[in-house]
């Protein structure tokens, strides 16, 4: 009889196994479509320049030892548009500074490329 409880456990183990591989796949398939969409919105935008301001500067933390670092420019129509930048990029941006915003915009992404700031 024992026989026949180790077989119908392992049963559950296999259609467990078999559930969590597809359920797995699954999400890493459409993380890879996620991002393969990003790229090419980013390669198809065309390179765009404002005169902003920058108004605000944010550190989210998303991680024990991971961040993302967002800057909000104001353009001259008063609109903001907020970019997450690398941390070099955040660091080497002051609030209030004002100068020349290099970015891509498609559809919903925005692209952080470079800022001038005012001599």
């Amino acid at each position: 009889m024992s026989y026949f409880n180790e077989l119908s456990e392992l049963g559950v183990l296999g259609t467990t196994g078999i559930f969590l591989f597809v359920l797995f796949f699954l999400i890493f398939l459409i993380t890879l479509i996620s991002v393969n969409r990003k790229d090419k919105a980013f390669g198809s935008a065309p390179d765009m320049t404002a005169f902003v301001k920058v108004v605000s500067r944010v550190v989210e933390r998303t991680g024990q030892t991971s961040n993302e670092y967002y800057i909000a420019f104001e353009f001259p129509d008063g609109t903001r548009k907020n970019f997450e930048l690398k941390r070099d990029q955040y660091n080497s941006i002051v609030e209030n500074e004002a100068g020349t915003l290099t970015y891509r915009e498609s559809g919903k992404y925005l692209f952080f490329v470079s800022f001038q700031r005012q001599a």
